[in-house]
């Protein structure tokens, strides 16, 4: 993978090239970090760029870090330069944690003047939302925003607001006597998890000159929130008056830092429809499934969350040296649905900022930690070293966990190639010849699940043989 260069490359995405561009006025005007050469995505903070890439496909992100790290101020600064809101609209919109959050704070309020009319609050409306410490919010609490962040529907009193779709930014402090554990099902509502850790303390003149108070306007701002505020307005024409004022902010505020025209809302609409229409290249998509194998046991299926599969299971922690240990024994939470798609979503996006025509495997592999490590625990003994305290523990092992899972596919990755080849759905879904074609590979299957153990073919046999036995009547 290459880095995008000038605009005169061949095949250039120009609306990839805007992305890269505001990257790079972000890393250079608001945003100092100093990442481990190892850490970096293609040469990139994953900090900032997984950042700009959720703005760009309205994703969900939880930012990690100790307080005063530049959390809130990053996401601030990235809708400003992407959606076009300047910060100080940012945040008087933003949501915090508080132990005595209501759904009057954040969500609406009766209309005293008409009790059958809400006032939907700021932060509901605000198609961009940043909710700064979210784990100050108690356990009971999160359940008000699960919907919220899941699917952009606001309730109150009966009537629902279907917000404007736009990225979800949510803070959380390390854990401290102030704050609580995010519970489970809200984590998994969150697409991609990011850390942000000290900064070298060589760029200590260059952090005193950050400002970014270019990225403010008084009066763009006033406007905006007060059409946020203006009752008896319908939901659809405040996000119309907003989407003008955002356009003219944005061009506005690229002209004045240098890096050309910016986004314009049709342009972000247009990457998202780029973005999702990106195929997967076979290798990719292969190792997609190899991960999906990897997730769930053969013999026990799903188990129970708290404790990984174990010695009872013929690859369960017990019974596999550390390198073939495959994931569902070093993991002791389920994945869902909601995973894959995110994994698949922010790969996608990858490759597009990278100017790839296809997603590769190494596109996976270079989100999956960040789509990981906030939803799962991993066994006791999985754990990447010994210091308890250590600030993104629990990313180093699912770094560590990615590292390992490549490695297993690339070693066999000629069989699973072949193994999708045989299993992938013909383009005209006939499902006869499908079938037909898949059976015909039954044989090599089970040579190839004797000589290599991987819960991969033990799936596949299960799935053909179910299918042989389903359709043996039909198929004569």
């Amino acid at each position: 993978m290459k880095h995008i260069k000038n605009a005169e490359a061949k095949d250039e995405n120009k609306l990839a090239l805007k992305a890269n561009t505001i990257y790079d006025c972000i890393r250079d005007r608001f945003f100092i970090s100093s990442p481990r050469e190892e850490d970096t995505i293609d040469g990139r903070d994953p900090t900032l760029l997984i950042s700009l890439l959720t703005a760009i496909i309205n994703g969900k992100q939880l930012t990690a870090g100790n307080f005063g790290r530049g959390k809130t101020t990053s996401a601030e600064a990235i809708i400003a330069l992407v959606h076009g809101i300047p910060c100080d609209a940012t945040m008087a919109c933003e949501a915090r944690g508080d132990p005595e959050i209501t759904k009057e704070e954040y969500i609406a309020i009766p209309d005293l003047t008409n009790m059958n009319n809400l006032l939907w609050r700021r932060f509901a409306q605000m198609p961009p939302k940043v909710f700064d410490e979210f784990n100050r919010m108690p356990s009971a609490k999160q359940s008000l925003f699960l919907d919220g962040i899941d699917r952009g529907n606001f309730e109150y009193m009966n009537q629902t607001l279907r917000a404007e779709p736009g990225p979800f930014y949510a803070t959380m402090n390390w854990p401290d006597r102030g704050n609580v554990e995010i519970l489970p099902p809200m984590l998994d509502r969150f697409d991609v998890s990011v850390i942000t850790s000290a900064i070298n303390p060589m760029y200590h003149k260059i952090m005193e000159e950050v400002d970014r108070s270019i990225l403010e306007d008084g009066v763009i701002a006033a406007k905006m929130l007060a059409i946020l505020d203006a009752n008896g307005e319908s939901y659809q024409k405040k996000i119309a008056e907003l989407t003008e004022l955002a356009d003219a902010f944005r061009a506005s505020i690229s002209m004045q830092l240098g890096i050309g025209e910016g986004f314009t809302s049709k342009e972000l609409a247009t990457a998202r429809e780029e973005i999702k229409n990106i195929e997967y290249a076979d290798t990719g998509d292969n190792f997609k499934l190899f991960i999906r194998s990897e997730t769930i046991c053969p013999t026990h299926g799903e188990y129970m969350p708290g404790k990984a599969c174990g010695g009872d299971c013929h690859w369960g922690s017990g019974n596999a040296n550390e390198e073939s240990r495959v994931g569902f024994a070093a993991i002791t939470s389920p994945i869902s649905e909601r995973f894959f798609k995110s994994l698949s979503a922010y790969a996608k996006a990858l490759a597009w900022y990278l100017n790839e025509k296809e997603v590769s495997k190494d596109h996976v592999r270079l989100v999956l930690p960040y789509v990981l490590w906030h939803r799962v625990q991993f066994a006791g003994d999985f754990m990447a070293g010994e210091n308890k305290y250590r600030v993104g523990k629990q990313l180093e092992n699912a770094k560590d966990f990615t590292k390992k899972i490549f490695n297993r596919f690339t070693e066999q990755e000629e069989r699973i190639n072949e193994l999708g080849e045989a299993l992938r759905e013909p383009e005209d879904k006939n499902r006869k010849e499908h079938l037909a074609k898949a059976r015909a590979f039954f044989a090599k299957i089970q040579k190839y699940a004797n000589e290599y153990d991987h819960p991969i073919f033990a799936h596949a046999l299960q799935m053909l043989g179910k299918q042989g036995s389903a359709n043996e009547s039909t198929d004569k």
